[in-house]
């Protein structure tokens, strides 16, 4: 995790949700072993969907408005190979929260993010990763993706000024 005031506000709400749910301690005990934590995941699939749900809905919160909210996909949660463990997620809510989400007025739209949570242990390490359907909830928000490789404008010596003029920005 990166060590920035938001990264850390998040951390502290999810050990907030762990403690809710009874996990707090369980994961703070287990943390400095990853291999006996990702045991003790394997084994209890509520404790997965905790550690999954407390690194992700406070992040989503501050973006997105809750309205059914953060869910699990049962059948597509549980062990992964020999050391993780997997959780399939989605999270319902109303983007009506100004400039939260990437600096994007509030379009007052619905909005299904789905995502799904790999929680293991690599080389002894604990390891969280999360993977968010950004195109489908760019696609919700009624926004684009490019592939487009940005090019920069070149003075008249052929040296770089910037890679988008304020002319080039759609509007």
């Amino acid at each position: 995790m990166s060590d920035t005031t938001e990264d850390r506000g998040a951390f502290e709400a999810g050990l907030e949700l762990l403690e809710e749910q009874g996990y707090r301690e369980q994961l703070l005990e287990l943390r400095e072993n990853a291999d006996e934590l990702v045991g003790a995941l394997r084994e209890d699939i509520d404790f997965q969907v905790a550690i999954a749900r407390a690194d992700t809905l406070p992040r989503l919160q501050r973006w997105f408005t809750p309205t059914t909210g953060w869910q699990h996909e049962p059948a597509r949660t549980g062990p992964i190979g020999e050391a993780s463990v997997g959780v399939e997620w989605s999270y319902a809510g109303t983007h009506d929260q100004d400039r939260t989400f990437n600096g994007i007025v509030a379009t007052g739209l619905p909005v299904v993010m789905r995502g799904f949570t790999l929680i293991g242990s690599e080389d002894g390490v604990f390891r969280i990763r999360r993977y968010f359907d950004w195109a489908g909830l760019f696609g919700q928000l009624g926004l684009t993706l490019n592939w487009r490789v940005p090019v920069a404008t070149l003075d008249e010596e052929g040296q770089p000024l910037a890679f988008l003029a304020e002319d080039d920005v759609a509007r």
